[in-house]
């Protein structure tokens, strides 16, 4: 059966209480990942410093160091001084082991996030952004407009075709008077004449009568 000591784990530190234990399963493969990283750190550093000018050498050199500061932090050299503390027991590298690698992820946030790049186009975004509703109300405001305008001339047209129709009523109701005027007038005019000619008639008749 394994026991504690067989594993080499355990005791009042929840961590490797094995010396060899250590060395085999955490400080060879962190020594192995780290090497890698600075090979490739190096070889990074070597072709930038390669490239053609393309400006002052001042501004060149302040560039690149804050590329080479960046891209630092995300190659794990902090764990260095995490191996020297196992290695000498001396407790400032552990305090520095502690502080760097504790504060990485706020480091690289600092260097590749929060920056004037992301800021002017966070800016660019959110002008775009209040561009867009601008317009849009706008857009909104000119439709509501027309909307009015069209709602406008139609009720005018309505209200003018309603203006037609009851004055063509009131002509049609006032030449339909006049026409009953007229035919009145007709009717009467024919009635007198008809008792003109009775009239006139029994005139004749009885001066005849007298004459006989």
């Amino acid at each position: 059966m394994l026991t504690e000591n067989t594993l080499g784990y355990g005791g009042r530190p929840c961590y490797l209480t094995n010396p060899q234990s250590i060395l085999f399963f955490v400080a060879i493969p962190i020594s192995v990942v780290m090497v890698v990283n600075l090979v490739m750190y190096i070889s990074v550093i070597v072709k930038i410093m390669r490239l053609p000018e393309m400006g002052e050498s001042k501004s060149r050199e302040r560039n690149n160091l804050k590329i080479f500061v960046k891209l630092s932090t995300i190659t794990g050299l902090t764990w260095i001084f995490g191996i020297v503390y196992e290695l000498t027991d001396v407790e400032l590298f552990g305090f520095l082991f502690t502080l760097f690698n504790a504060s990485q992820g706020i480091l690289i946030m600092f260097s590749f996030v929060i920056n004037k790049r992301v800021a002017s186009l966070i800016c660019k975004k959110s002008y775009s952004a209040s561009t867009q509703k601008s317009t849009r109300s706008a857009t909104e405001m000119t439709e509501a407009s027309e909307h009015m305008k069209s709602t406008r001339s139609a009720t005018m047209m309505t209200e003018a075709s309603e203006h037609m129709k009851s004055t063509r009523s009131a002509s049609e109701m006032a030449e339909a008077l006049e026409h009953m005027q007229r035919t009145s007038s007709a009717t009467e005019m024919t009635e007198d004449f008809e008792h003109m000619q009775s009239s006139s008639s029994a005139t004749y008749i009885t001066s005849a009568s007298q004459h006989i």
